[in-house]
C-alpha cells in the first residue's frame, strides 16, 4: 500500500512539475500599462528595516511603465525624476514563479550592464505586487493608473 501511495505521489509531482504553469503571454499582456507605487517595505538583512508595509503619499511616488514592445520606464520622485529605462523580459522558475528581469539602457557605476530582477508576487487587473531578490526582505505594491 505504501509503494502504491508513493508511486501516486511521485507521479503527481512529476505531472505538476511538467504541467504548464502561468500563461507567460497573458502575464505579459496584464503587465502592460502604468503602475504607481502605493506601498513598500524593505530590510537590509539585519531585521531593523521597515518590516511592515509603508504607504507612499501617492503624488510623488514612482511610476513604473511596461510597454507591449518589451520596454519599461521608471519615473522616480524629485529631486531625481528620471529613473531607469530599457528592456524587460519575463522568466518562470521551476516553482512557476514569474520573475521580471530589467535590463536598463544606462550602464552601472562599474560600466557593466545594469540589470536587476523582481518576482511577481501578485498581479491583478489593477494591482501589482513585486518582491525583491535575495535574503533581504523587500516588496513594492503598485496601483494601475487609468
Amino acid at each position: 500500500m505504501r509503494a502504491i501511495l508513493l508511486s501516486v505521489i511521485l507521479s503527481l509531482s512529476v505531472f505538476v512539475t511538467l504541467a504548464p504553469g502561468h500563461d507567460e503571454a497573458a502575464t505579459a499582456r496584464a503587465l502592460v500599462g502604468r503602475w504607481r507605487l502605493v506601498e513598500y517595505f524593505n530590510d537590509i538583512g539585519d531585521g531593523k528595516g521597515h518590516l511592515h508595509w509603508q504607504k507612499t503619499d501617492g503624488k510623488t511616488a514612482e511610476i513604473l511603465e511596461f510597454k507591449s514592445d518589451g520596454t519599461f520606464r521608471q519615473t522616480m520622485p524629485a529631486p531625481n525624476p528620471k529613473g531607469p529605462s530599457g528592456k524587460y523580459d519575463l522568466r518562470q522558475d521551476n516553482a512557476n514563479n514569474t520573475t521580471i528581469r530589467f535590463i536598463a539602457s544606462t550602464r552601472s557605476v562599474s560600466g557593466g550592464v545594469n540589470t536587476w530582477q523582481s518576482t511577481i508576487v501578485k498581479l491583478k487587473q489593477d494591482r501589482l505586487e513585486l518582491g525583491g531578490p535575495g535574503i533581504e526582505g523587500s516588496g513594492r505594491r503598485y496601483q494601475r493608473e487609468q
